[in-house]
Protein backbone atom coordinates (compact mmCIF):
# COMPACT_ATOMS: atom_id res chain seq x y z
CA UNK A 1 0.00 0.00 0.00
CA UNK A 2 1.61 3.26 -1.00
CA UNK A 3 2.25 5.29 2.52
CA UNK A 4 0.95 8.03 1.65
CA UNK A 5 -2.60 6.41 2.66
CA UNK A 6 -1.48 3.90 5.25
CA UNK A 7 -3.55 5.54 7.94
CA UNK A 8 -6.70 6.35 5.69
CA UNK A 9 -10.13 4.35 6.29
CA UNK A 10 -12.62 3.52 3.50
CA UNK A 11 -15.85 4.15 4.77
CA UNK A 12 -18.95 2.32 2.06
CA UNK A 13 -22.27 3.46 2.09
CA UNK A 14 -24.29 0.86 2.08
CA UNK A 15 -28.19 -0.36 1.37
CA UNK A 16 -29.84 -2.49 3.63
CA UNK A 17 -30.74 -4.87 0.67
CA UNK A 18 -26.94 -5.06 0.12
CA UNK A 19 -26.45 -5.38 3.74
CA UNK A 20 -28.46 -8.02 4.12
CA UNK A 21 -27.22 -10.40 1.22
CA UNK A 22 -25.63 -13.64 1.61
CA UNK A 23 -21.82 -13.53 0.85
CA UNK A 24 -21.78 -8.94 0.77
CA UNK A 25 -19.12 -9.03 3.50
CA UNK A 26 -17.24 -11.47 1.77
CA UNK A 27 -17.24 -9.67 -1.29
CA UNK A 28 -16.69 -6.53 -0.23
CA UNK A 29 -13.38 -8.29 1.29
CA UNK A 30 -11.72 -9.78 -1.72
CA UNK A 31 -12.64 -6.27 -3.42
CA UNK A 32 -10.43 -4.46 -0.91
CA UNK A 33 -8.01 -7.88 -1.06
CA UNK A 34 -7.49 -7.18 -5.15
CA UNK A 35 -6.78 -3.30 -4.07
CA UNK A 36 -4.51 -4.27 -1.44
CA UNK A 37 -6.94 -2.92 1.14
CA UNK A 38 -6.86 -4.42 4.75
CA UNK A 39 -11.07 -5.05 5.48
CA UNK A 40 -9.93 -3.55 9.23
CA UNK A 41 -10.13 -0.08 7.58
CA UNK A 42 -13.45 -0.31 5.99
CA UNK A 43 -16.50 1.09 7.63
CA UNK A 44 -19.52 0.13 6.16
CA UNK A 45 -22.53 2.77 6.86
CA UNK A 46 -25.65 1.99 7.27
CA UNK A 47 -28.93 4.19 8.17
CA UNK A 48 -30.94 3.21 11.44
CA UNK A 49 -33.80 2.24 9.86
CA UNK A 50 -32.02 -1.09 8.46
CA UNK A 51 -32.51 -2.33 11.94
CA UNK A 52 -35.86 -1.49 12.54
CA UNK A 53 -37.40 -5.15 11.70
CA UNK A 54 -35.63 -8.49 11.90
CA UNK A 55 -33.63 -7.79 15.41
CA UNK A 56 -31.98 -11.71 14.90
CA UNK A 57 -31.14 -11.31 11.10
CA UNK A 58 -29.32 -7.67 11.57
CA UNK A 59 -27.65 -8.85 14.64
CA UNK A 60 -26.46 -11.80 12.43
CA UNK A 61 -25.20 -9.75 9.72
CA UNK A 62 -23.59 -7.49 12.05
CA UNK A 63 -21.49 -10.79 13.49
CA UNK A 64 -20.82 -11.73 9.86
CA UNK A 65 -19.01 -8.26 9.08
CA UNK A 66 -17.43 -7.94 12.32
CA UNK A 67 -15.85 -11.56 11.88
CA UNK A 68 -14.25 -10.14 8.45
CA UNK A 69 -12.76 -7.15 10.72
CA UNK A 70 -15.22 -4.68 8.71
CA UNK A 71 -16.10 -1.47 11.09
CA UNK A 72 -19.93 -0.56 11.20
CA UNK A 73 -20.97 2.77 11.26
CA UNK A 74 -24.55 3.61 12.03
CA UNK A 75 -25.60 6.62 9.38
CA UNK A 76 -27.81 9.48 9.35
CA UNK A 77 -28.91 8.95 13.03
CA UNK A 78 -32.01 11.10 14.36
CA UNK A 79 -32.82 11.53 10.52
CA UNK A 80 -35.79 9.46 10.46
CA UNK A 81 -37.19 6.57 13.11
CA UNK A 82 -34.61 7.09 16.23
CA UNK A 83 -34.49 4.86 18.93
CA UNK A 84 -32.06 5.32 21.95
CA UNK A 85 -32.73 1.50 22.85
CA UNK A 86 -30.94 0.94 18.92
CA UNK A 87 -27.82 2.25 20.78
CA UNK A 88 -27.56 -0.36 22.97
CA UNK A 89 -28.76 -3.34 20.97
CA UNK A 90 -26.40 -3.30 18.05
CA UNK A 91 -22.55 -4.06 18.19
CA UNK A 92 -21.30 -0.55 15.94
CA UNK A 93 -18.38 0.98 16.27
CA UNK A 94 -19.33 4.61 15.13
CA UNK A 95 -22.57 6.41 14.94
CA UNK A 96 -22.74 9.56 12.36
CA UNK A 97 -25.52 12.47 13.68
CA UNK A 98 -27.51 13.55 11.24
CA UNK A 99 -26.28 17.09 10.08
CA UNK A 100 -29.70 18.17 10.70
CA UNK A 101 -28.68 18.73 14.66
CA UNK A 102 -25.66 20.10 14.18
CA UNK A 103 -26.49 22.69 11.92
CA UNK A 104 -29.61 23.61 14.31
CA UNK A 105 -27.21 23.41 17.17
CA UNK A 106 -28.04 26.49 18.65
CA UNK A 107 -31.36 25.05 19.77
CA UNK A 108 -31.35 23.94 23.14
CA UNK A 109 -33.66 21.00 22.53
CA UNK A 110 -30.21 19.89 19.49
CA UNK A 111 -27.73 20.73 21.69
CA UNK A 112 -29.19 18.60 24.52
CA UNK A 113 -30.08 15.60 21.79
CA UNK A 114 -26.42 15.98 20.60
CA UNK A 115 -24.84 15.47 24.45
CA UNK A 116 -27.11 12.54 25.26
CA UNK A 117 -26.26 10.24 21.81
CA UNK A 118 -22.68 11.41 22.31
CA UNK A 119 -22.70 10.84 26.22
CA UNK A 120 -24.27 7.22 25.32
CA UNK A 121 -21.20 6.70 23.12
CA UNK A 122 -18.82 7.77 24.87
CA UNK A 123 -20.15 4.85 27.87
CA UNK A 124 -19.43 2.31 24.92
CA UNK A 125 -16.37 3.60 23.74
CA UNK A 126 -17.86 4.53 20.40
CA UNK A 127 -16.61 6.73 18.19
CA UNK A 128 -19.35 9.75 17.36
CA UNK A 129 -19.22 12.13 14.09
CA UNK A 130 -21.34 15.38 14.07
CA UNK A 131 -22.25 14.97 10.10
CA UNK A 132 -22.89 18.39 8.74
CA UNK A 133 -24.89 19.11 5.54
Amino acid sequence: MNSLFRNTQLTINVSPTSFFRAGYASYICGLAEMHNLDCRDIIIEISEKTFMNNKELYKFSIATYREKGLKIAIDDFGKDYSSLSLLDGIDYDIIKIDGDFVQNIRSPKNKIIIEMVVKIANLSDKLVIAEEI
